[in-house]
């Protein structure tokens, strides 16, 4: 019986190494983290979004303090921020150069989360994605991840392969923590 646990597992390691992770999946799961923060920004103003008494208390780790989009130009100037936002999640959705756009979407999703007033838990769930995306992106030399991605290298298959089976652990833990906490 053992035997059969090994083959399974071996063969599970070997597709870490054959399947293509760089497909038209990667692309949507990508595009709608982005529009989901896309959505907050674009129906709701400002002084929805920030409340001004609360945004001065907003403290988060040194970082975040100095490199927040959010806080960046001052409560004054929230809308250069807010539609500064906006652009770089469009520019991420649309799925062009997504070794470009990683990085700036989970800097805006991160933003987003530590600073608005109006969080949930999927606000967390997005910027810790977009941050786990950000390898697998950085990776994807495609013009457009909704282009076909050619001959992938095997390391490149493992990475991206290897991302996944991360964000399926991430996932599995955080609902079975829902589950268990109800």
């Amino acid at each position: 019986m053992s035997d059969f646990y090994l083959k399974t597992l071996k063969s599970k390691f070997d597709s870490l190494f054959e399947k293509n992770p760089y497909t038209w999946v990667y692309g949507a799961a990508r595009t709608l983290l982005a529009v989901s923060t896309l959505i907050n920004l674009v129906f709701n103003d400002v002084n929805v979004l920030f409340d001004e008494d609360l945004y001065h208390q907003v403290k988060t780790f040194t970082f975040f303090d100095d490199f927040n989009l959010f806080k960046l130009f001052g409560y004054e100037y929230l809308n250069v921020s807010k539609w500064f936002g906006i652009v770089v999640l469009w520019f991420a959705a649309s799925g062009y150069y997504p070794r470009f756009t990683a990085i700036p979407q989970w800097w805006v999703s991160a933003s987003f989360f530590y600073t608005a007033n109006i969080v949930e838990g999927g606000d967390q769930i997005n910027a810790i994605l977009c941050l786990l995306l950000i390898p697998v992106s950085l990776l994807d030399n495609r013009k457009s991840y909704w282009m076909e991605a050619g001959i992938v290298s095997s390391e490149k298959k493992f990475a991206g392969n290897l991302i996944w089976v991360l964000i399926a652990i991430q996932m599995s833990l955080l609902y079975l923590n829902a589950a268990t906490d109800k």
